[in-house]
């Protein structure tokens, strides 16, 4: 069905997004810890009790860059590709969203856009808008530099009770659209040089998933209902296909009731198809476009699935190889690499790179690797302590920038004592012993009536959910 923009709907205004009883369930949440000693996961309480995770891998040149539930860990290939941690505190505050044109990062967070300069530790205040510092979603110009910003911004507008589209070409956004409040936009996708694009998100009464579509620039919009939802389907836009900007990649999220599935909606056509189909209990969990090809990565409750298929009719995919649960994808110089979600002490790697020809992941990122990353600054050393704590340290630290690797006694004390970034504990596969435990047990507690009080960094934390997308432009 296609509709046409009319007059907005400004009988309602934009929820908060701060929810006052995020702090206490957070701080409850934290005698989860009592349970995760004899785990063969790493555990660190404070978010609540949240693993190190990936979250995606972007390219800079032909660097990768990966993006973590941390900060981004980007790997230095003129020391023995050795890994550098950029930290939330280096950047600006706790990262919502990052992206890459292929030569410069841009990460959203709570106070704003900053951009990276010269390396991935430099991050620079990036362009602001009047209307909120906080961005729903954004994407990056291929032509963008630091020099010469060029954004665009999904913006929710308090004051007017609007969602707006804003560009920016220099150090402010301007608003080139208005869609009112009447569907809750929140995804976008862009052409490197936006001249396609394309948001999403729901309306309500009833409940429907929407793409609004702009063909020249942002001049004109036209709304369209691809009409596969439920109720309770939760959809996400994955990008629009490079060789027909008709067309958009969207999935439909696995549930308990449904399977995950991949679809293509054809704006020309008005119409959706179906492309791909998951098994029972697998989610997809990445997607990736490289070499007219598309890519998908599943996550199984015990093993993770590479699928391939055509980026044109007929759509066949096979599955190409299995491994871990996988948990992103990312193109980087010409290179697929697959993130695991896998992060016991048996994972096989965090980051591969994967060997089409051999059907082999090869591990660029493995867990050891999380011990000891050099940092970007003084600010990072609660982070790099976090890890340590966790880890150990295997990688040699940035004598001006990080304190030197512990001594192997010094290190088993550390785990021992579970060292956390900030407050809460952490439990490390080396110290699940009784003595941990209890301490654990101990810390987490004392630390459950601190945390009521500690609501920013609660808020930070818990916030880390609020990540969509992290994509390299294609």
């Amino acid at each position: 069905m296609r509709l046409f923009v009319t007059s907005p709907d400004l009988a309602h205004t934009v929820p908060s997004r701060r929810p006052h009883m995020c702090d206490i369930v957070r701080a409850l949440l934290m005698s989860s810890c009592l349970v995760t000693s004899y785990s063969t996961r790493a555990f660190a309480c404070g978010g609540p009790c949240d693993v190190p995770e990936l979250r995606g891998v972007l390219s800079v040149g032909e660097t990768p860059v990966v993006v973590t539930n941390f900060g981004l860990l980007s790997q230095n290939t003129d020391v023995s590709d050795a890994w550098s941690l950029t930290c939330e505190e280096s950047i600006g505050d706790v990262l919502l969203a990052v992206k890459s044109n292929g030569q410069q990062l841009v990460a959203s967070t709570e106070s704003g856009l900053f951009a990276s300069n010269a390396s991935a530790c430099a991050f620079d205040a990036g362009p602001t808008s009047s209307a909120s510092s906080w961005f729903l979603d954004f994407a990056i110009a291929a032509d963008s530099t630091p020099e010469a910003p060029h954004l665009l911004g999904v913006v929710s507008d308090p004051v007017e009770s609007s969602i707006n589209i804003e560009l920016a070409r220099g150090e402010k956004f301007e608003r080139i659209h208005s869609f009112g409040t009447a569907t809750a936009f929140r995804h976008l996708e862009t052409t490197p040089d936006f001249s396609t694009m394309v948001v999403a998100g729901y309306a309500s009464q009833p409940r429907r998933w929407q793409l609004a579509w702009s063909a020249d620039s942002g001049e004109s919009w036209e709304i369209y209902e691809p009409g596969v939802d439920s109720p309770t389907t939760a959809i996400e836009l994955l990008g629009i296909n490079p060789s027909d900007t008709n067309q958009v990649f969207f999935q439909i999220q696995a549930t308990p009731d449904e399977v995950a599935t991949l679809w293509l909606f054809d704006r020309e056509r008005d119409s959706a198809t179906q492309l791909w189909t998951g098994s029972d209990h697998e989610a997809l969990a990445g997607f990736a476009v490289m070499d007219q090809e598309l890519w998908l990565a599943t996550a199984g409750a015990t093993q993770g699935r590479l699928y391939r298929g055509p980026l044109q009719a007929p759509y066949t995919f096979e599955s190409l190889m299995s491994g871990p649960p996988l948990s992103c994808l990312g193109v980087v110089a010409g290179h697929l690499f697959a993130c695991s979600a896998d992060y016991s002490t048996a994972s096989p790697f965090l980051l591969a790179e994967v060997d089409v020809e051999s059907r082999a992941f090869l591990p660029v990122l493995t867990l050891d690797d999380l011990g000891g990353p050099a940092s970007c600054g003084t600010e990072c050393t609660a982070t790099t302590d976090w890890l340590q704590g966790l880890f150990g340290s295997r990688i040699p630290a940035d004598a001006g920038t990080t304190q030197a690797p512990a001594s192997a006694a010094s290190s088993e004390s550390t785990a021992a004592s579970s060292v956390s970034r900030k407050q809460g504990c952490g439990v490390s596969p080396a110290a699940r012993t009784h003595d941990s435990c209890w301490l654990c047990a101990t810390v987490c507690l004392v630390a459950t009536v601190c945390l009521v009080g500690a609501a920013r960094r609660g808020r930070r934390r818990s916030q880390r959910g609020v990540l969509q997308n992290y994509q390299t432009v294609f």
